[in-house]
């Protein structure tokens, strides 16, 4: 559901705002620095339900943040693994594992000094990139560096990141901006993970959450607005403008990650038929319509069966991420049978609560 970080931090502001209606123009006012794209047009949302008031729970509360003063670490075996790293977001840290053998390695190190890290995202190179939600800028690393390499501001509350496996070019999403008269989010693109970059909106959305590149260099996002109507978006490759998708079997009922995984779109739904667990939906896209093809459903019995998982990371049958209805949580899922994790980080090292996850290889 919204245990994620963007939805625990945020959520509690739009029950402030719910009697507020739309997201006025997409036409902002943004600095020199940024280009601005017109809107997009298009239809496809899908209603959220009533269901949406009783979600909040005290695991939906704001984190305590706590900017962390240590130094950042790292083992100098990281470098020869494929390495996890996972955003733990009340302590300001994010945590690196071996991705395959996380319990017998242990901790392999730590980023530190971040507010609040949120999404994860890497490319081909192995370098990681991570969205701090409150610092309004994405720190890229290199692959077990602990230095960053740069750092791209974002004019307000990044949520997530995704790099185009065709260009390299790095795609940011926003809960809200501070260019935008309605605090609402847009979508910005790093060409080659560079500034300036190129804002994108659509007229359907207002907060917009982890984007992700499929392997043709097409960018998809989900969002809702803020009278919680939820879509699915597509920036096609060399196109300018945003456009909603016609969900074909499916539904979201809160948004989470798309995440390309083979062949299909992997649509993330942390409220499955508006409830306590976290779908993962596997659609092909064809024109302006997804079609579901399979879904995932994910459980855990740390605390029944409820499952947050915003941002899992997919490869093959592996599916990891961490549960944010259990604190010290981080589960390894098979891809297609879902249910329990079939493993899990060992809690006196596994994060508090994980705001998204990434592996550099």
């Amino acid at each position: 559901m919204f245990a994620s970080i963007v939805g625990r931090r945020l959520f509690c502001c739009y029950l402030a705002a719910a009697t507020l209606t739309g997201c006025g123009s997409t036409q902002t006012a943004v600095p020199p620095t940024v280009t601005t794209q017109s809107a997009a047009r298009g239809d496809s949302t899908v209603q959220m339900a009533a269901y949406k008031f009783s979600l909040l729970t005290p695991s939906h509360i704001a984190p305590e943040v706590r900017p962390d003063g240590r130094q950042s670490w790292m083992n100098p075996d990281a470098k020869h693994t494929d390495l996890l790293y996972a955003s733990e977001d009340t302590s300001g840290e994010v945590n690196v594992y071996s991705y395959k053998t996380p319990n017998a390695k242990g901790l392999l190190g730590q980023l530190t000094g971040f507010n609040i890290p949120g999404g994860l995202c890497s490319d081909s190179s192995g370098n990681v990139y991570i969205t701090d939600f409150a610092g309004d800028d994405v720190v890229e690393y290199a692959k077990g560096g602990t230095k960053p390499v740069k750092r791209l501001k974002i004019p307000g509350d990044p949520a997530g990141c995704s790099v185009d496996p065709t260009s390299g070019n790095l795609a940011v999403s926003t809960y809200a901006h501070t260019y935008h008269k309605t605090d609402c989010g847009a979508l910005f693109v790093f060409p080659k993970a560079k500034s300036p970059p190129t804002l994108y909106t659509y007229s359907k959305f207002c907060n917009y959450w982890y984007p992700g590149y499929d392997s043709a260099g097409n960018l998809y996002v989900q969002g809702w607005n803020k009278k919680f109507v939820t879509g699915l978006a597509q920036l096609p490759k060399g196109k300018s403008d945003l456009r909603g998708l016609t969900l074909k079997g499916f539904t979201i009922g809160f948004p989470g990650t798309v995440i390309w995984v083979g062949t299909r779109l992997a649509v993330t739904d942390q409220a499955y038929k508006g409830g306590t667990t976290t779908a993962v939906y596997y659609v092909t896209v064809s024109g302006t319509t997804a079609t579901l093809t399979s879904k995932t459903i994910l459980k855990d019995t740390c605390l029944s069966t409820f499952t947050d998982v915003a941002q899992p990371w997919i490869m093959g049958m592996k599916l990891v991420g961490g549960n944010t209805y259990c604190r010290y949580r981080f589960g390894y899922w098979n891809n297609s049978a879902g249910g329990d994790p079939r493993k899990t980080i060992n809690t006196d090292i596994a994060p508090r609560n994980t705001g998204g996850a990434t592996v550099s290889r």
